[in-house]
């Protein structure tokens, strides 16, 4: 699927090998500047850290967009992976990307319709972790296919038409493209010549679960210590308890009663919901999650359908910004309950039923037995007309 590591981190004769630099005066400071004016002319640019909590991130800077333009400088401490983020004057996320941080200076190159940022400069890690081999051929074909399956999938109304381009056009193009950025990110990391750029490309996706612990292993006997793979061990154990607790959630599992705040406001609990109605699906979805809400017309139609039969959605929402959850829930014009308090992967709710991975649903009846789980789109139509009928 790619070129191969030699040639896709090869750096153009602007940038710097690690070895150049480390031959220089060492530099400290790290400064990241740009117009994205193309996604937004105000709010704030912001540069965060993976948190040890599942989905957390701490913030490292921040500096307003004026007019555009974004000029940002810090002092960036040890070697790691950062997120970078653009904020409108709305609160909304409109890019998103990474960086690895590391004295020196970088220029941001704003995304498109799919959102994402990209930097480059002096820092020759970060070069070659997130900017050379985007250059090749490869990547750009299924880059640019990805940006046109956004382009297509947000320029269609809500409707039918809408999922079937999501199924039939979008996941497709998605799915084999970060597949790509997959396979260099495992390269990387199983590259022995360069040990720092190993460590960052494991904990960036390049390798998972026990392999990757395995290799930051191998890894700290050649770098030492770190309190970056501490807070990746972390988030690890904290993923492994949640999938543990995941595992209690089949079918045939009882279901764990909850009380949260919907939309408007109001205590709502699952218990209640279900004293009224035969099935209730559990859903938990965030605004920010493209699948999630790729879902939504097809589960409108489902519940028009089956909503005076017996049938009710409770949503859970993963989202920590009550603003975000807000607009876009609005936007979204949903029907049935909607309720979240706002605390994300730290939602006790979120902790009980061990959700990692979101869209993610249980059908569930009024006994509180789970009679089903991600039923996504006709599975969804085929569990409630076996359970309750069509009109």
């Amino acid at each position: 699927m790619f070129l191969g590591l030699a040639a896709m981190t090869a750096c153009s004769p602007a940038e710097q090998s690690v070895e150049q630099v480390a031959e220089q005066e060492p530099a400290t400071e790290m400064r990241i500047s740009g117009n994205i004016s193309g996604i937004s002319t105000d709010g704030e640019f912001m540069v965060s850290l993976s948190s040890a909590g599942l989905g957390g991130t701490d913030e490292l800077a921040t500096v307003p967009i004026v007019d555009g333009e974004v000029d940002l400088s810090f002092i960036p401490g040890e070697t790691e992976v950062a997120w970078i983020s653009a904020q409108n004057a709305d609160g909304d996320y409109v890019g998103k990307g990474f960086i690895v941080l590391e004295p020196g200076t970088f220029t941001i190159e704003q995304g498109g319709a799919s959102e994402r940022l990209k930097v480059r400069g002096s820092g020759p890690l970060n070069n070659e972790l997130f900017y050379s081999w985007r250059q090749e051929a490869g990547y750009k074909k299924l880059s640019d296919e990805y940006e046109r399956a956004v382009e297509g999938l947000n320029a269609l109304p809500e409707g039918e038409e809408r999922g079937s381009y999501y199924t039939s056009t979008f996941e497709p193009a998605y799915k084999e493209f970060k597949a790509y950025e997959g396979d260099v990110m495992a390269a990387f990391a199983l590259d022995d010549s360069k040990p720092l750029l190993a460590r960052m490309a494991t904990m960036n996706g390049g390798l998972r679960g026990g392999e990757a612990l395995a290799r930051l292993d191998e890894l700290e006997e050649i770098l030492g210590e770190s309190e970056v793979v501490d807070r990746y061990r972390a988030r690890m154990d904290a993923h492994k308890q949640m999938a543990n607790i995941a595992r209690n959630f089949g079918v045939g599992e009882t279901a764990v009663d909850f009380t949260l705040p919907t939309l408007d406001g109001e205590q709502l609990s699952l218990s209640e919901v279900l004293a009224e109605n035969e099935f209730v699906l559990l859903e938990f979805w965030a605004v920010w999650c493209a699948p999630c809400r790729a879902e939504i017309p097809h589960m409108k139609r489902a519940y028009a359908e089956y909503s005076d039969k017996g049938f009710e959605i409770v949503s859970v929402s993963l989202d920590n910004n009550r603003e975000d959850w807000e607009i876009l829930s609005e936007e979204e014009n949903i029907p049935w309950f909607n309720t979240s308090d706002l605390m994300a992967y730290s939602s006790p709710v979120i902790q009980q039923y061990g959700v990692l991975g979101i869209p993610k649903n249980y059908l569930v009846n009024s006994d509180f037995e789970i009679v089903a789980m991600d039923l996504r789109q006709e599975l969804l139509d085929e569990a409630l007309a076996e359970r309750l009928g069509s009109h």
